[in-house]
């Protein structure tokens, strides 16, 4: 399921491939015509999507409406969640145990974050304050997560300019807020979730602020009984990250990173650490590549979104991982339209030693039909 921009006719999008080998792309809340920015997409117990948006206030079209619509009874209804201001931007929306929905997001006309849950039955959209009782301001690149014990987190960058990371606790009254990487002096595209022991995993950007050599850091950070946070890369320019988590808790990361010859240039990169000691990476498209989100499935396999600005279209590649005891393969294919190629890599961990492997398969189309071989790819391991 991925939820998107139809930037022609300002629509929501909601794509799926879920129910055949081809994709379907619907607006499911055509009514709301004017939507823009970002969206967060949730998908409850029974299976069914929800979408956190904004559109142009119905009131006045100098501001925006947060706007959350759900799948009922086989059709659709939306509500408005917040409004009177210029509302809903970095939306970002989980669902916990008893499919109450809990959004953050931030008031842009005051510079202040929000939540807002229907756990009443009804929209309530509050100010968030922490115990000392000011307001949060900030909240740009927001994500929201719940534990298994619906303890609500929230993850954010402080300022666009010189800003930090912040981590958010929900208690019973207000929220708790820390620094788990320090009082950076630049903070970008923060990603958040929480594994399944309830400990929080976070990456974010440490931009440099030194414009002339400048040299951004890629920093995944994990609290388990206390912060400790490394760096998986580092670029002179690193931007628009995105953070997922396999059935291990091993974390897989997609990011936009600057060419090396050519810095202007961004790319789009998967990372992950299946190896404790060293962060994979790989590139997955050369150029044409923006807002990546990725996501791993309940057999591990990875899978990564992201827009084509040369094509104006919505992409989508995936990684399957072939497993026999430890050893483990990571196979790529994306379509390079600089030169009209189909590309593919591979990542391997944990092969034996001294040992002949073989990497065969097929090029199918959306109805599982061959078009062609793949040339194997053959090698031997030696002794590393």
């Amino acid at each position: 399921h991925i939820s998107h921009l139809d930037e022609t006719s300002d629509v929501l999008m909601h794509s799926t491939n879920s129910s055949s080998s081809s994709w379907n792309s619907y607006a499911p809340f055509s009514s709301y015509d004017d939507v823009a920015g970002r969206s967060s997409l949730v998908i409850d117990s029974n299976g069914s999507a929800g979408f956190a948006y904004r559109s142009v206030s119905s009131n006045t079209s100098s501001s925006y409406d947060l706007i959350f619509g759900n799948e009922i009874n086989g059709g659709y209804q939306s509500s408005i969640v917040a409004t009177g201001r210029d509302m809903g931007h970095y939306p970002s929306a989980a669902i916990d145990s008893t499919n109450v929905v809990h959004i953050i997001h931030r008031d842009n006309t005051n510079g202040k974050m929000r939540y807002a849950t229907d756990e009443s039955g009804v929209w309530v959209d509050t100010g968030v304050t922490i115990s000392s009782g000011n307001d949060v301001t900030g909240g740009y690149f927001s994500n929201i997560a719940i534990d298994s014990d619906d303890n609500i987190f929230v993850a954010y960058c402080n300022s666009l300019s010189n800003g930090t990371l912040v981590i958010l606790e929900k208690t019973s009254s207000s929220w708790s807020l820390t620094y788990p990487d320090g009082q950076a002096n630049g903070c970008d595209g923060a990603s958040m979730v929480v594994d399944s022991d309830g400990d929080i995993h976070v990456i974010y950007v440490k931009i440099d602020p030194n414009t002339t050599s400048q040299n951004d850091l890629l920093r995944y950070c994990v609290k388990v009984s206390g912060w400790n946070c490394d760096t998986a890369e580092s670029s002179n320019t690193i931007t628009q990250t995105s953070l997922a988590l396999d059935s291990n808790d091993n974390a897989h990361l997609a990011y936009m990173m600057s060419n090396p010859t050519n810095s202007s240039m961004l790319e789009l990169y998967y990372s992950n650490n299946l190896d404790a000691n060293n962060w994979s990476e790989e590139i997955v498209t050369y150029g044409s590549a923006k807002f990546p989100s990725i996501a791993v499935d309940s057999e591990n396999k990875v899978h990564i979104a992201f827009y084509d600005p040369n094509n104006t279209d919505l992409k989508y590649t995936k990684l399957i991982p072939y497993t026999t005891s430890s050893e483990t393969i990571y196979t790529s294919l994306w379509y390079n339209s600089q030169n009209e190629t189909l590309v593919g890599s591979l990542s391997t961990y944990s092969l034996l030693s001294y040992t002949n492997y073989s990497i065969t398969g097929s090029l199918i189309d959306e109805n599982n039909q061959t078009v062609d071989e793949i040339l194997p790819i053959s090698f031997n391991t030696g002794n590393s």
